[in-house]
């Protein structure tokens, strides 16, 4: 699935609340109709309605408390301090969380307190002093190499006092993408591990799972082509009589810099990950996963 039809239709699924500044009448939509709306209130409408709403200047669209700075700072903490764990986390998270931080009235505002504050700037400190559990961490050990950096830390307790209106929407989106980011190294360091039929992804959320869709169902593919075809003997980093048969077939070696020999027509030297096409009969791929 497409990345904009994904945040189209998280922004038809993604009920958000807003202030209405104004008499609206009903909205008819195609499954039902939202009854007239009273100024001064507070409704849950459609994510696309709300933002349609706020750019006639009838509604505000308050940040939910998913996306509030205490809450974004516990679920990182948690994603950094389990490994094979993920937190759970609304569906269309990641579609929709810079699209409602930068368009919602209340950010850093009236969504917290200041006892949340002072809170979540101790947690900040806390992390900076911890190389163990802290901020600066690297989940990955097999090539994807995920630093959660600690400037954002720095610059938050540096530039921000107890005026908790100094929070910006750029620092909370920042937190979503660390979130994102380690997450997703999760999910890699999962997969480069497997050695068993299944893999078990709890709280996934769809982004994440369209993300590694495709990897997940391409390596799947070449493996179902070359299982019970051909035998693959590995002496020291090296791979021989490998028989690949047409353009579309392929190998998959996992953690080696291999040396490639087929007959005496072929000789192929892999260093890194790469793909050679030789010839129109011959396709060697090497995959790390």
């Amino acid at each position: 699935m497409e990345p904009d039809t994904l945040k189209l239709i998280a922004h038809h699924n993604y009920y958000i609340q807003i202030e209405t500044t104004a008499n609206i009448p009903p909205i008819h939509l195609l499954s039902y109709t939202i009854p007239p709306l009273k100024p001064l209130s507070t409704y849950e409408v459609p994510l696309y309605i709300a933002l349609s709403l706020k750019n006639s200047n009838m509604c505000k669209i308050k940040l939910p408390s998913s996306l509030s700075l205490p809450h974004l700072l516990s679920t990182l903490q948690f994603e950094i301090s389990n490994t094979s764990e993920y937190s759970t986390l609304h569906p269309y998270f990641f579609e929709t969380a810079y699209t409602i931080i930068t368009n919602s009235y209340n950010v850093g505002h009236e969504n917290s307190s200041t006892e949340e504050f002072r809170e979540s700037k101790s947690y900040s400190n806390n992390n900076s002093s911890n190389s163990n559990n802290g901020l600066n961490t690297n989940i990955s050990n097999n090539g994807l190499n995920t630093n959660i950096s600690n400037n954002h830390t720095n610059n938050y307790n540096n530039n921000h006092t107890s005026n908790i209106s100094n929070i910006t929407t750029h620092y909370l989106y920042k937190l979503v993408l660390d979130i994102k980011d380690i997450r997703f190294s999760k999910t890699y360091n999962g997969i480069h591990q497997i050695d068993t039929n299944s893999l078990n992804l709890n709280n996934l959320t769809i982004f994440e799972f369209n993300e590694i869709k495709h990897l997940l169902l391409s390596n799947m593919e070449i493996a179902k082509r070359i299982k019970g075809s051909s035998r693959v003997s590995i002496n020291r980093g090296m791979v021989k009589g490998v028989v690949v048969k047409g353009s579309s077939k392929g190998v998959i070696i996992k953690g080696y810099d291999l040396v490639l020999d087929k007959g005496n027509a072929l000789r192929v030297t892999i260093g890194n990950d790469l793909v050679l096409d030789k010839g129109n009969d011959v396709r060697v791929i090497i995959l790390r996963i």
